[in-house]
Formats: C-alpha cells, sequence, structure tokens
C-alpha cells in the first residue's frame, strides 16, 4: 500500500506538470507572441523557447528577436555567431530591424571571422529604404566619410535629413554638422557643394522651401561650370515658362509682356542645357535636341536636333531616342525611326511603344505583324492614352483579334480618364498640338450609348459623353450630339448646335441649317437665310447643297428663277455622282430647261441614276423612252446622320482613326 500509494502521487505529479507546462511542440501556437509575453513577465527561458519554436517556423520577427537574445546573452549564453546567423534569416525576409543589426555587426567585425564592411553598407541601405532611421543615419556618416562608399555629400545630406525627421537627437545634431560643413565650403565657392546646397532647398526635404535661395545656389555652381546644376537651372527655367504658358492660357487678351519673358526664360534654358550638352551630360543633350528641333529658345533646326538627340540617344537615353525617331519618321526614313522606336520602347518609353506597334500595323520600317503590334499596344496602354484609344479601337472592330465589345468599352473609359489639354477660348491653338486621344474616347463612347453598341442604348449617357467631348473641343461630337437632339424633334437645341458648326464652314451642317430655315424647324422659316447657307455648302463642293441650291434656283424660291444656274448646281452635284442631281440634271436636259433640249443627255443622267439605285430615275427613263415628260424630281437633300465611320466603316481606315505621335516632345 505504501509502493502504490507513492506510485499514485508520482503519476498525479506528472500529469499536473505535464497538463500544466507550455505545449512547446504545438505547431499551432503563436511563439511570437508566446514568447513576447513571457519577456515582458521576466520569463527568459521560456521566451528563447518560444521565440526557438517561431524563428524555426520561419517567423521573421522572432528570428530577429531569437537572434538579440543571443546577441546580448539573453536566457542563453552570448554567442555572436547564432546572433548573425538568425539576423540574416530575417534580414532575407525584409525586415528593417534585423537589417540595421546585422549590418552593424558585419561592420564591426562580431560574429563572423572578418568585419565586412561592403556587405554592412548593402545591410544599411536596405533598411534605410525601407525608413529605418538608425540606418539612415548611419548611411549619411558613411557617405560623409567617404568611407565604404565614394564621398558623397549630396547624398549624405538626403539621408541624413530623413534621419533627422524623426526628431532624433543624434541625427538632428549631425544633420546640422553637416549642413554647416556644406554651407562653409558652398560660401568659398565649392560647384559641388553649392549644387548640393541648392537641391535641398529646391526639393526642400525636411526643411523649409526657398526657391530663391535654390535658384541662387544652383546659378552659382551653374556659373563655376558644374554640368549638373546647369541641367537642373535649364529644368527650372524650363517649370517657369511652364507656368508661365498656363497664366497665358487663363486670360482672354495675351499680356505681350508676358509672352517676351516667356521666350526669354526658354532661351535662358537653352543656354544652359548647352552649356551642360557640351560637357558631355546627356540629360542635358537630350532636351538640348528636342528644342532644337521645336525651334524653342533657339532657332529651328533639324540638322542640330539630330545630333544632339543622336548622342544622348546613343548613351540610352529613351527620351532622345523616341524624339529621334520622330524626327526621323518625319522625314520619311522609317527604318532608322523603326530601330530608335525599338529600343526607346524597350527601356519603357509609352509613346515609343505606341508609334512602334504602328509601324508594326501599317508596315512602316518593318513587315505588317498584327501579332507585335497589339502586343505593344497593351505594354504602352499600361500608361499611355493614345495607345489605350488604340487598344480599344482594335477589340471594337475586331482587328488582329476576335471582337470584344466589353474590353474595347474598358479601354475606352481608361483613355477618356487621361490627361488632355482643357479647351477654352483663352488656350493658345499651339498647347493642343496633337488629336487628343481622351476626347476621341469620350466621342466614340458617345456614339456606343447613342446607338446600343455593345452596352444598353442611354439617350443620357450619349448626351453626357457627347457633351464632355464638345466642351474639349470635338467638333464631331458637337455635330452628333445636335443629330441627338433632331433625332428626338428637340429642334432649337439642335439648331444652335448646327448653327455653331455651319459658322466653322462645315458644308454638312451648313446644310442642315439651310433645311432647317426652309421648313422651320428651330427657327422660323427663312428662305433668305435658306438660300444663303445651302450656298455657302455649295461653294465648299458639298453635292447635296447643290443639288438644293439648283433647286431654289430651279423654282425661284427666295431668288430670281434662273434654270441655267440651276443646271450649273445640278451638273456640279452630279459629276459627283449624287444620284437626285444627276436625276434633276437629266429633267432639264429632257424638257430643254437651261440648256439646249437633248434626250440622249437626259438618257445618259437618267440612266446613271438609275444605276444607282435611285427609283425615280428608272420610272423617268421609262416615261423618257415613252416621249412622255411628266417626270419626277426629289424637292431637297438633308441627311441627318451621326458621324460614327471609327465605328461603321467597311474596311476601316486605320491610318486615318489610330491615334499616333509626330513631335518631339519636352519629357
Amino acid at each position: 500500500m505504501p509502493l502504490l500509494l507513492l506510485v499514485l502521487v508520482a503519476v498525479a505529479g506528472a500529469l499536473y506538470v505535464l497538463l500544466s507546462a507550455p505545449d512547446y511542440g504545438d505547431i499551432n501556437a503563436d511563439g511570437l507572441k508566446l514568447g513576447k509575453t513571457a519577456y515582458q513577465q521576466g520569463d527568459v527561458d521560456a521566451a528563447v523557447t518560444w521565440f526557438r519554436l517561431a524563428a524555426k517556423q520561419g517567423d521573421k520577427q522572432a528570428q530577429y528577436l531569437f537572434a538579440m537574445l543571443y546577441r546580448d546573452g539573453e536566457g542563453v549564453s552570448r554567442d555572436d555567431v547564432q546572433a548573425v546567423l538568425w539576423l540574416k534569416l530575417a534580414a532575407a525576409q525584409n525586415q528593417p530591424e534585423a537589417q540595421y543589426q546585422l549590418a552593424n555587426m558585419l561592420e564591426y567585425g562580431r560574429g563572423v571571422d572578418v568585419a565586412d564592411l561592403k556587405a554592412a553598407i548593402s545591410w544599411y541601405k536596405k533598411a534605410a529604404v525601407a525608413g529605418h532611421h538608425a540606418a539612415e543615419l548611419r548611411m549619411a556618416m558613411l557617405l560623409s566619410a567617404g568611407r565604404g562608399l565614394a564621398k558623397n555629400d549630396g547624398q549624405a545630406l538626403a539621408w541624413a535629413i530623413k534621419a533627422a525627421s524623426s526628431n532624433n537627437v543624434s541625427a538632428k545634431s549631425f544633420l546640422q554638422r553637416l549642413l554647416n560643413r556644406i554651407t562653409a565650403k558652398a560660401a568659398a565657392g565649392d560647384a559641388a557643394a553649392q549644387f548640393v546646397l541648392a537641391r535641398m532647398y529646391q526639393q526642400s526635404d525636411g526643411l523649409n522651401a526657398d526657391r530663391e535661395k535654390a535658384e541662387l545656389w544652383l546659378r552659382q555652381s551653374a556659373d563655376s561650370g558644374n554640368a549638373k546644376a546647369q541641367y537642373h537651372l535649364a529644368e527650372l527655367l524650363m517649370q517657369r515658362k511652364s507656368k508661365l504658358t498656363n497664366q497665358i492660357g487663363q486670360i482672354v487678351q495675351t499680356d505681350q509682356i508676358n509672352l517676351t519673358d516667356k521666350t526669354r526664360i526658354i532661351q535662358q534654358a537653352a543656354a544652359w542645357y548647352l552649356k551642360a550638352a557640351e560637357q558631355g551630360d546627356i540629360a542635358s543633350a537630350a532636351k538640348l535636341g528636342a528644342l532644337y528641333a521645336l525651334g524653342q529658345g533657339v532657332e529651328k533646326d533639324r540638322a542640330q536636333a539630330v545630333i544632339w538627340l543622336k548622342k544622348a540617344a546613343e548613351s540610352n537615353n529613351p527620351a532622345a531616342q523616341r524624339n529621334l525617331a520622330l524626327l526621323y519618321a518625319e522625314a520619311g526614313d522609317d527604318t532608322s525611326a523603326f530601330n530608335w522606336f525599338d529600343k526607346a520602347a524597350r527601356q519603357g518609353d509609352a509613346v515609343a511603344q505606341n508609334n512602334l506597334a504602328l509601324m508594326y500595323v501599317f508596315a512602316h520600317g518593318v513587315k505588317t505583324n498584327l501579332v507585335k503590334a497589339l502586343r505593344w499596344l497593351k505594354v504602352a496602354a499600361e500608361h499611355d492614352t493614345k495607345a489605350q484609344y488604340n487598344l480599344a479601337l482594335m477589340y471594337l472592330r475586331g482587328i488582329g483579334m476576335i471582337q470584344d465589345e466589353d474590353a474595347a468599352l474598358s479601354w475606352l473609359k481608361k483613355a477618356q480618364a487621361g490627361n488632355h489639354p482643357v479647351a477654352n477660348r483663352a488656350v493658345p491653338k499651339q498647347i493642343i498640338s496633337e488629336q487628343s486621344a481622351p476626347i476621341q474616347a469620350k466621342a466614340l463612347l458617345a456614339i456606343l450609348y447613342d446607338l446600343g453598341e455593345g452596352v444598353v442604348p442611354s439617350e443620357t449617357e450619349a448626351e453626357s459623353w457627347y457633351q464632355q467631348a464638345r466642351r474639349l473641343g470635338s467638333r464631331d461630337a458637337r455635330y452628333n450630339l445636335a443629330t441627338l437632339y433632331y433625332r428626338h424633334l428637340k429642334f432649337k437645341q439642335a439648331f444652335a448646335l448646327f448653327m455653331q458648326a455651319a459658322k466653322q464652314a462645315d458644308a454638312e451642317a451648313q446644310n442642315i441649317i439651310a433645311s432647317m430655315y426652309q421648313r422651320g424647324q428651330g427657327s422660323k422659316i427663312d428662305l433668305k437665310q435658306s438660300a444663303h447657307w445651302y450656298k455657302q455648302a455649295a461653294e465648299l463642293g458639298y453635292a447635296p447643297a447643290q443639288f438644293n441650291l439648283a433647286n431654289l434656283y430651279r423654282k425661284g424660291e427666295a431668288m430670281q428663277q434662273q434654270d441655267e444656274l440651276a443646271v450649273n448646281w445640278y451638273r456640279k452635284a452630279a459629276k459627283q455622282g449624287f444620284a437626285p442631281a444627276q436625276n434633276a440634271l437629266a429633267y432639264m436636259y429632257a424638257l430643254g430647261r437651261g440648256v439646249v433640249l437633248d434626250r440622249l443627255q437626259a438618257r445618259s443622267w437618267f440612266a446613271q441614276a438609275s444605276k444607282q439605285g435611285l427609283t425615280i430615275a428608272a420610272q423617268n427613263l421609262l416615261l423618257l423612252q415613252q416621249n412622255k415628260n411628266t417626270f419626277t424630281l426629289s424637292t431637297y437633300a438633308v441627311d441627318v446622320q451621326l458621324r460614327a465611320a471609327a465605328l461603321h466603316e467597311k474596311p476601316l481606315d486605320l491610318a486615318r482613326h489610330l491615334l499616333s505621335y509626330h513631335t518631339p516632345r519636352l519629357d
């Protein structure tokens, strides 16, 4: 019995220990959390066990904390080798504190056979990039001292500013000492130090922005021959020019003084680009080449543009490669254009990618390859609005791919949301230099909603998109909006928009306005105005208007009846293949009105109109053969139809509808 009692007590004790002790083998246990709790409660041994468990399971925070226990000898024997081992595991998982501590141990040779400053700097930089303030400070110190890295006050200052943003006393103290040293060197005429200060004030990282001081130091450094300062001074001047351009665009009456200032500023910028480019600064060479190509700040000079752009392009500057390609394309050298577009495209230049795609479409400098064209369009469309519009059009029409209206709609909506010039009367015309993809996308979206192509038809949506495109300067969107109003019998609104187009020499709109005056749609009946607008459109060569004007002369409506003039305008329209005019001209010959009676001519023109499917012409031809003189004529010709060639044109004229870049850009 005593022995049995003893055994029972032992078993009970074992069970108690077993049930009350933590299960360190439980893979579901949160070792990191339990380890932190144990450490906070002073149970370092339990913390070691839990951290070890979580560290072995790959938890980077546990690996870092476990390493620190080895480094400091808490709960385990101090072991820098083990500390480095676990720090490496955590650092490899991008744990910034582990990266910093590992760098520190490598720098001072702890836990490794030999100190390794190069490896230490690599880990310091990783931690600093992740925002670790102590690592930022260490990078600043190493760069300032030129220890393990080339001495670089500019980079040192940048890291010091970041480190000091944490309000760390040491970082702020170091920043002030570094700033004092750089300022002293700058004041003594050190061009590099002047440039560092200028960039600091210009970027205003951690300091109050001071544009005046930035320009002061930039000019001093540039005057001392610092190519980087010369480039950045030119950039500053170009930014000032852009702001001035925007200000000019906001006023109706352009101030001549502002224009003079703008010219002077860009000339100064060009001069600084030239100084830097002559010293071999590639970015400046690229900008200078673009200025020569555009004739901004310097006389337009294609030869000089090519020289400087080629210099930068051969040094792999993508903007220069793309601009050089644009010059070659403009000159008709498709092979050279293709090669430079290809180089720029492979470096990620979206403009080049879009144009390269179109070269594959049109076989410019390369064989047609729609597969490659679409591949480049898809890459460019991630950033470029013209590529987005082009890709949408390809999906919409099923060119080189299966037609996909949903994909087309998606890309159109991306394209319409892109940047575009604000269309208003005060914006100088030269600012809107190329067809805008966002405007085109809005206009096409309106047509899709208007006709219900790939979407549920919606007058409201169509009107909204037409209005947006119209306000941004799309004449076709304005015309289509007018037709939308016309179809829904909103004649006053339609009349107002058609009149705007008519006053801008849109012959179709002029013909419609004339018809609306003639029938009292959206205005009072006014036959004189009707005749005026028919004549305007007729003189622009618009066949339906020539026919309508001829009708007025034949009938003597709003003008003296003159058969000779009627015949003249009928003939102009008939020669363009306009069937109603051919039928009417035949009528005049058949009756000898305005011309010598000539039934052979009448038969010929009736036959031509009949071949085009004009039923009344076929009937008139039969009556002519029966020697009868009662013929039927069309009264007027007005066709109010959407301008939707991009949607319905067969085959689609890709050269007309796809958007490309033609002008070098300053970017």
